[in-house]
């Protein structure tokens, strides 16, 4: 089992050996490929499909040996239609998969800007905190007005990715 520290090594690597830079990710996300690290070979890779161009931050390995892929897109018109909240901005964006790679689900949490999502922790209890910034005001799922320009926003999801908390704070 990889760590997530060599985990979003191996990802970056293989996202320049497939694609050769970000501009050429217009169309899809290669977010994601598992190496065997003892043979140096591919055991699966997941493609996530968007209508943008989208901002990897960080892959976490959960407590039940999973995966947590997280980064910034603008949701796809598919996405849209289903229901899902959007802005015409970028969303935090989260996509839990099991060890074969498959998808667990998927979540966004959208201010009415844009808001790009940095960081993710795991708690104790298997959940997750985030932690992006938002140029966003209370709207869609954010709860609080900014504070100012760009805010720090925090949220807490349980392992499920459903949202136990939120708070925004003034960056400076």
């Amino acid at each position: 089992m990889l760590n997530s520290r060599s985990f979003k090594k191996l990802i970056t690597n293989s996202k320049k050996q497939q694609y050769g830079n970000e501009k050429n990710l217009s169309r899809s996300a290669h977010l994601c490929a598992i190496l065997d690290t003892s043979a140096q070979e591919v055991v699966w890779q997941k493609d996530i499909k968007s209508s943008t161009q989208d901002f990897l931050s960080q892959v976490t390995t959960t407590i039940d040996q999973q995966y947590l892929i997280t980064g910034s897109s603008i949701q796809s018109d598919k996405q849209q239609t289903s229901g899902n909240k959007q802005n015409n901005g970028y969303d935090f964006h989260l996509v839990k998969l099991n060890q074969q790679g498959n998808e667990v689900w998927e979540k966004y949490f959208s201010g009415s800007n844009h808001d790009y999502l940095s960081a993710t922790v795991t708690t104790q209890d298997g959940g997750f905190l985030l932690a992006g910034t938002s140029y966003s005001g209370k709207g869609l799922d954010k709860k609080e007005d900014s504070k100012g320009g760009s805010d720090i926003w925090l949220i807490r999801i349980n392992e499920f990715g459903d949202e136990l908390w939120q708070k925004t704070r003034k960056l400076f």
